[in-house]
């Protein structure tokens, strides 16, 4: 392994491991719990959590339907968002979401 092969795979667990602890959370936690999918917004943010990002808050089945496995795998390898539970409105960065969106 390269030093940067090696840190891609750490990082890759580590937010796997985060992902799933958040997940064990959402199943113990009420059916209507609504999430937001977290993380930068910048450069290379990938189309797939963008689209996450700007649909806003949803339950923990709502996020299954339309990317089913994203809660803990993420939306690709090496994914840097996560869903966190949506606690208030200043969590979601919609304006954010939409300039990044039209500059790609």
């Amino acid at each position: 392994f390269q030093p940067h092969q090696a840190n891609a795979l750490v990082n890759e667990n580590l937010r796997r491991f985060s992902r799933s602890v958040t997940n064990e959370m959402a199943n113990n936690a009420p059916e209507n719990t609504l999430y937001i999918w977290e993380g930068p917004i910048d450069d290379r943010t990938s189309d797939e959590c963008l689209k996450l990002m700007g649909l806003g808050p949803m339950t923990q089945a709502e996020f299954e339907s339309v990317s089913p496995g994203a809660f803990i795998n993420g939306t690709h390898f090496n994914c840097r968002h996560q869903a966190q539970r949506y606690l208030s409105r200043q969590q979601f960065k919609g304006s954010l979401i939409k300039e990044q969106m039209a500059n790609a």
